[in-house]
């Protein structure tokens, strides 16, 4: 293979990077026939088999310039692994031993990074090989933190994609020979690229979700850099701090000679490289110009950096010369980032601020000293102490408590109030826990008031008991340093057996009601079918009485004629002798034979009389 730097390279560089925001940009772009969990979760694993496949290609091909980059994010994908496995058993189980083992199963996830930090950077002249090694994990630390949650792949990809654009160029110029003269052929311009890389990196991935909108976005932009340039640094500088720290304790330790052996055995066990890993193990240097040309055996003056870097293998000491210096940079710089963060500390303990809506209680050694009012203040670290309370405007709230009536019913009544502190020496120095004494004074003057109630009272007269309450919690506002505001009675309800009873009541009594208004109606519909048969009896009776008179009438007339024509035949046989009486009595004996009733008039005699007179 080519041992000459060229795009080939520089794109295996550039793609483990970029791996990153494909990884995002994937993680939003889900199929429609997977669901989210199991599409996200086998983009991430994709990414380490991926990162973990690319270094042991890069192993087995002879460890050329672009194996550093991809050895780093396999060990990024390791630690990933554990990490997330480390987070999914934490939590199981609390107290002590449970912190410890949490603790211990954090410092195992991280084993990966410290194992390649330590052997990567054993020699010094490899160590700041060993921190371009790392750089991916401080230059992408959130996006990378991101992908081990696995929930926020997909979220603002195009952000991690300018970040991780960034430290691809970074890492190109870090291998990049044209970057061997610009530097001289000096470690410390590399490590200051790197140094410095994770910086810009950092800020550009900030500086994409619009912190710099406004100052006040600027300052908190700078409080989240600091401590994030802070973990970079450190993460870099594993490979400069750990291995020295490694070998003193081995040291004084007494293992120095079994470690070596160890270590030799290992070297010895691992797979011979193609002679590439010699030459690149260091720093890519610069080629020797025109005087490498004519030592060439055949005066070629274009001959490979790597082949020059073989023919001059004493610059290795002056890269590990060189990385002292910034080791102990490194140290002061980490230094420096600890007392900023105990500055900024004590600072943010000293000053303080107090807001429009607040007060503050200062004690200094426990004694209070005064009120303190809307503003800026400073205060004492470990010696003052400021308790802020607020005097806005409190939202309380009884919620369904039983209270005795005073008819022996249990009712459930909730309340809601509102108070504000007028006292806050009193409010938060005289009384322990006062929102809790605040609600218990509120509830037990709830119940006095519901005491004196009846159950129909409690439930129809709620604005008379809200003025009594109010009257109440007024007479004790002084003591608890608290004015009341208002106070609302909500609900004021039986409880359920009691409810029970009256609905069972009120359905009982509907039922009646209903009864009576069905007993009412009918009624209203006999009498209607009374009153309307009397007056069809009473029409009967007139039409038989009326018809009665009329055949009386009749027969009356019918009988005056008859009388008259009978009179009339016997005036004209009177006289007649004896035949003309057989003749009157034959016309009686059928009259009585044909007519069984006797027509009488007025005085009870016979209307039809057919006998003879006495005088006749």
């Amino acid at each position: 293979m080519s041992r000459t730097f060229s795009f080939h390279t520089a794109a295996l560089i550039a793609i483990p990077f970029l791996l990153v925001p494909a990884a995002f940009w994937l993680g939003i772009n889900i199929p429609d026939s997977i669901s989210p969990e199991r599409w996200r979760l086998g983009v991430i694993w994709s990414l380490r088999i991926i990162y973990v496949g690319g270094a042991f290609v890069g192993w087995l091909a002879g460890r050329p310039h672009w194996f550093h980059s991809w050895v780093g994010f396999a060990v990024y994908a390791a630690v990933a692994t554990l990490l997330q496995f480390a987070l999914s058993v934490m939590g199981w189980q609390s107290g002590v031993f449970a912190a410890v083992l949490e603790i211990l199963f954090i410092l195992f996830a991280f084993s990966p990074y410290f194992v390649n930090v330590v052997w990567a950077g054993w020699h010094s002249s490899n160590r700041l090989l060993a921190v371009y090694t790392v750089f991916p994990h401080a230059a992408l630390i959130i996006p990378l933190a991101l992908l081990v949650q696995g929930e926020s792949v997909g979220s603002n990809w195009r952000f991690v994609l300018l970040s991780a654009a960034a430290a691809a160029v970074i890492a190109l110029l870090f291998r990049l020979p044209s970057a061997t003269r610009l530097f001289n052929d000096k470690s410390w311009p590399r490590a200051t690229l790197l140094f410095g890389g994770v910086i810009f990196t950092n800020m550009l991935f900030l500086l994409s979700y619009g912190y710099v909108e406004n100052l006040r976005g600027i300052m908190g932009m700078f409080t989240v850099l600091i401590p994030l340039v802070g973990l970079a640094w450190l993460i870099l500088s594993g490979p400069l701090l750990l291995p020295p720290l490694v070998k003193w304790l081995i040291g004084i330790l007494g293992f120095e000679k079994a470690f070596t052996s160890f270590t030799d055995g290992v070297a010895r066990a691992l797979p011979p490289s193609t002679g590439v890993t010699d030459r690149i193990s260091d720093l890519p240097v610069l080629p020797q110009s025109e005087k490498g040309g004519h030592d060439s055996p055949k005066g070629e003056a274009n001959m490979s950096e790597e082949t020059v870097v073989a023919a001059a293998p004493e610059r290795r000491q002056a890269v590990g010369a060189d990385l002292e210096r910034f080791y102990k940079l490194s140290i002061v710089v980490l230094g420096a980032l600890a007392v900023l963060l105990v500055a900024l500390y004590v600072g943010r303990a000293a000053v303080y601020k107090i807001h429009e809506f607040e007060r503050g209680l200062h004690l200094r050694g426990g004694r209070f000293l005064g009120v303190q009012t809307p503003g800026w203040h400073v205060q004492v670290p470990l010696v003052d102490t400021v308790i802020i309370v607020k005097v806005i405007e409190r939202l309380g709230y009884v919620e369904r408590i039983p209270a005795m009536t005073s008819d022996n019913v249990t009712m459930d009544v909730s309340l809601q109030f509102t108070y504000r502190v007028t006292n806050p020496e009193r409010f938060a120095l005289a009384v322990d826990d006062p929102e809790r004494i605040v609600f218990e004074f509120v509830q037990g003057r709830l119940r006095d008031v519901i005491n004196t109630k009846t159950m129909t009272g409690v439930m129809n007269q709620r604005t008379e008991m809200n003025l009594e309450i109010m009257q109440e919690l007024k007479e004790k506002e002084d003591q608890y340093g608290v004015e009341f505001m208002t106070v609302q009675i909500q609900s004021a309800s039986p409880p359920a057996e009691v409810l029970s009873a009256i609905k069972d009541r009120m359905v009982a009594v509907q039922r009646q009601e209903q009864a009576e208004a069905e007993a009412a109606q009918q009624r209203t519909v006999a009498d209607a079918q009374f009153y309307a048969a009397q007056k069809e009896a009473e029409a009967a009776a007139y039409r038989i009485s009326t018809t009665a008179a009329a055949e009386a009438e009749q027969i009356q007339l019918t009988t005056e004629a008859q009388q008259l024509a009978v009179r009339a035949i016997l005036s004209e046989l009177e006289g007649k002798g004896a035949l003309a009486e057989k003749y009157i009595d034959y016309l009686i004996a059928v009259e009585l034979k044909e007519n069984s009733k006797w027509i009488l008039g007025t005085g009870a005699e016979p209307i039809l009389e057919l006998r003879p007179s006495a005088e006749e």
